[in-house]
């Protein structure tokens, strides 16, 4: 893995975002948040390690329906440097 692989951060914002197309963005910042809390980060994080990233959407990919499904597709695109 290069060091800018490693070293890529994932915008909170952009996250945001991409849950909000299906669930409103009241409702997408509160399941990151939450997440972000059960992962003790802060929940006013801007941005996140991959690693962070990649955690974070591990945990919601354990849901049923929306969020499970672009959970998995987020963490596609994270391993794949699209996001």
């Amino acid at each position: 893995m290069s060091e800018e692989s490693r070293n890529r951060r994932v915008s909170v914002e952009k996250l945001v975002k991409i849950y909000a197309e299906g669930l409103g963005e009241d409702s997408a910042k509160k399941i990151i948040q939450d997440a972000l809390t059960k992962l003790g980060l802060p929940s006013n994080t801007r941005d996140l390690s991959k690693d962070d990233a990649i955690k974070l959407c591990n945990l919601l990919s354990k849901n049923k329906g929306f969020v499970g499904i672009v959970s998995r597709f987020i963490l596609a695109r994270i391993y794949t440097g699209q996001l």
